[in-house]
């Protein structure tokens, strides 16, 4: 299940800390700790975590029709694209399965390493990210 923290993860990777600590009014410290899994030292609870509450709490007393008009406008951001089809995927089916390959070994080796939970959880969420590229590649090639 998509988290949070991943999120944070993604965004601190392509716009870099201090970016988003311009574009967030927070120090780049802060922004390091929004993308640490839940139980990390030091980790804060992060915006989207807050908007994700608050969008329950609506919901609740009814108001859910204002929780999906904040969804939609937050959606316009994006390009027109379906968002159900990641941008990143590779140009062939092969690809996309060798893909998978290396990133499960890579969660695999980190396992065997005994590395520290919140890294063999990064290794995981990228893995499982990777498979869901090549079911979009599958589904995108089917489609033809």
């Amino acid at each position: 299940m998509f988290c949070s923290w991943h999120f944070w993860r993604g965004a601190r990777k392509a716009l870099r800390p201090e970016r988003l600590a311009v574009l967030w009014g927070r120090g780049a410290r802060v922004i390091y700790f929004y993308g640490q899994p839940p139980g990390s030292p030091g980790r804060n609870r992060d915006p989207l975590e807050r908007l994700h509450a608050l969008f329950q709490e609506l919901d609740i007393c009814g108001r859910g029709d204002i929780c999906r008009a904040a969804i939609q406008y937050l959606q316009s951001a994006l390009d027109d694209v379906d968002p159900a089809c990641p941008a990143d995927l590779k140009p062939t089916m092969e690809a996309e399965v060798l893909a998978d390959y290396a990133a499960v070994a890579a969660f695999q080796a980190a396992v065997e390493a005994g590395a520290p939970a919140d890294v063999v959880s990064d290794m995981a969420a990228e893995a499982k990210a990777e498979i869901d590229r090549s079911v979009a590649k599958y589904i995108q090639e089917r489609a033809r």
